[in-house]
């Protein structure tokens, strides 16, 4: 339910971090006592209240994030679900006072894995989205930002119904500043983040 989050602006993270951090998360054991046979039908809401710390060569973009994130997913398949989230964030540093709003559908695909007996398993996941969201500066909008994400996480239940995912995301995305020069009008982000969201499935 909370994130730090690792941001470059303008240079890309590093790529065998990337694949050290997955396989770490990936390799992480949770698992359930509760079989949950198939979702084919089910809904799930997924929510998280992160801060993140942002750090760049840009004074002005440094400082600190607050985000709350939630949305349902309605699993149209068995193991596979159809999710749109929405997310508000405030933005605060020396020079910045900025209110986000943003959406993101996203396709999640869950494996299902027996571990230990038929009635222990763990559920790792994954989800590819795209994202798009306007930024306001003291009320003005100031940009806007789309993008794309890959995010793996694993459920741990706590029940058959509410579970806990450790996750770990990358996305890449570009943002407009309208009204800019050419030259300074876009500028692309690739972000890291890891954090722990809440699920609760009906």
């Amino acid at each position: 339910m909370f994130e730090e989050t690792s941001q470059t602006w303008k240079a890309k993270g590093n790529i065998k971090m990337r694949i050290v951090y997955l396989l770490i998360l990936l390799l992480t054991v949770g698992y359930s006592s509760d079989d949950l046979n198939h979702l084919k039908g089910r809904w799930m809401v997924n929510g998280s209240i992160n801060y993140s710390s942002i750090a760049g060569d840009n004074d002005i973009e440094v400082g600190y994030q607050t985000e709350l994130n939630v949305g349902p997913t309605y699993f149209a398949l068995d193991y596979l679900g159809l999710s749109l989230s929405g997310f508000v964030s405030t933005r605060r540093g020396k020079y910045l006072k900025q209110e986000t709003y943003g959406l993101s559908p996203s396709v999640l695909f869950v494996f299902p894995l027996s571990y230990g007996s038929s009635t222990k398993k763990i559920y790792p996941n994954l989800s590819v989205g795209y994202g798009y969201s306007e930024t306001y500066m003291y009320g003005k909008k100031y940009y806007t930002s789309e993008g794309v994400r890959l995010q793996a996480g694993i459920f741990f239940f706590l029940n058959k119904n509410v579970a806990v995912r450790p996750y770990y995301s990358y996305s890449e995305s570009k943002s407009k500043y309208p009204g800019w020069s050419s030259s300074d009008s876009e500028s692309k982000h690739w972000i890291n983040t890891s954090g722990i969201s809440l699920a609760i499935f009906i």
